[in-house]
């Protein structure tokens, strides 16, 4: 299979040859399996370890799971019998088919298949970008919580949410980059699935937050600071 040639466009063309290409495999293949490791690969790394945010959290991807199968229901619905046959055309005709989907979606019995099947349309929202949207608002939401605690903690701590936010900004950039190059999904598609991405990061962030406290989002795993009243200790004095 030959590898796409974007020269028409220019701007995306440099970038893949300069920024994605060299990590296009692996890069790819986690952002198409996201939906399974943010749901499953939480639940059980989160009972492995005991660990409660990351427990919160994977149920938080359950949510967004729900809230991307209403999501995909209603634009099934409104799809209509011209978009369909056009979009099995351009299936049919692409190149790059298989860049468009997990390895793991080649086989008949796929074992994730109600996480990463999408049927015979390019569905909204995009699931490979919705969870990776998703979490990455969770995550960087959950860390600007504990800003006063990294900054307490001295420089090391304190520059570590900047760095996120830069980090997961290219990531979900280099990923819709890749999705337009290999016409995995149309330009609003890419952006609309971010956008419902980020806004149920957000919201199912301060849901945690309001139902378990800061203990219930602390994706840095550092105690929070907390207001103390009272005596915390008694001098006692002997003979």
């Amino acid at each position: 299979m030959s590898d796409p040639s974007p020269a028409e466009k220019s701007i995306f063309a440099f970038l893949y040859e300069m920024v994605l290409k060299p990590m296009e495999n692996k890069f790819a293949e986690f952002s198409h399996f996201s939906p399974v490791i943010f749901t499953l690969g939480s639940l059980f790394l989160s009972l492995v370890t005991l660990n409660y945010p990351i427990f919160l959290f994977s149920l938080a991807s359950g949510e967004a799971l729900l809230a991307q199968n209403v999501l995909k229901g209603v634009s099934d619905y409104l799809v209509t019998a011209e978009s369909m046959q056009h979009s099995r055309k351009d299936s049919a005709d692409s190149d790059s088919d298989s860049k468009c989907k997990s390895k793991y979606q080649g086989s008949e019995a796929t074992k994730f298949k109600y996480l990463l099947d999408n049927g015979f349309t390019q569905s909204f929202p995009n699931s490979a970008l919705y969870f990776l949207s998703f979490a990455s608002a969770y995550c960087l939401q959950a860390m600007s919580l504990f800003t006063e605690e990294c900054y307490e903690r001295g420089g090391s701590y304190s520059t570590r949410p900047y760095i996120a936010y830069i980090s997961t900004s290219l990531c979900i950039i280099l990923f819709c980059m890749y999705n337009l190059i290999y016409s995995c999904d149309t330009p609003l598609g890419v952006l609309f699935s971010v956008l419902a991405g980020l806004f149920m990061g957000f919201i199912l962030c301060y849901q945690n937050l309001l139902l378990f406290g800061k203990a219930g989002v602390d994706m840095l795993f550092i105690p929070p600071l907390v207001s103390r009243s009272g005596m915390d200790y008694i001098c006692v004095s002997t003979n």
